[in-house]
């Protein structure tokens, strides 16, 4: 709720947990007020501030700065894996295989290192930790998005999942 006892625009739209998704993936207010009619950028960003990333820190303790973090990792990894690749191709000219093996290597141990991150190519018996992911985030926030009209039901729910063993 806003303050004076008036309904969030974005809380009260029919596409809200579309708006919320489009917000956790870091799409900017302008698009969303582009997407969609009659919700202003204003209430887009009073919707995030005020209700998105509060439950996204009291559900995972995860704030948006967080989710911003592991994407820079991925874009740097990637970044990475872009000039290994590209110092394979001037090995591969040079006909430097000792430098083309090392370049390999580290296009390897790149991709490895992606597989990590983004949960991709796991060998058997690793553990992936899914509480810690912007998409278990994107989940409890729907579930409570779910359960506004029920605030005892909601408020059960909040409580079961602050206990859940993410380790």
């Amino acid at each position: 709720m806003a303050a004076a006892g008036r309904q969030c625009t974005v809380c009260g739209h029919s596409r809200v947990r579309d708006i919320d998704r489009l917000l956790l993936n870091g799409t900017p207010a302008s698009e969303i007020e582009a997407k969609f009619p009659g919700v202003h950028r204003r209430a887009i960003d009073r919707h995030k501030n005020n209700h998105l990333l509060p439950k996204i820190r009291k559900v995972d303790g995860l704030t948006r700065d967080d989710l911003e973090d592991g994407r820079s990792l991925l874009s740097q990894m990637e970044g990475l894996r872009e000039r290994a690749s590209a110092l394979l191709d001037q090995a591969e000219k040079a006909n430097d295989l000792r430098a083309a093996i090392a370049a390999l290597r580290e296009i390897r141990g790149t991709l490895e290192s992606i597989g990590r991150i983004t949960g991709e190519g796991e060998a058997a018996g690793v553990v992936v930790n899914v509480f810690t992911g912007p998409a278990w985030v994107a989940v409890q926030t729907n579930i409570l998005n779910a359960l506004v009209p029920f605030p005892d039901a909601r408020e059960a729910v909040v409580k079961a999942l602050e206990g859940v063993d993410s380790e």
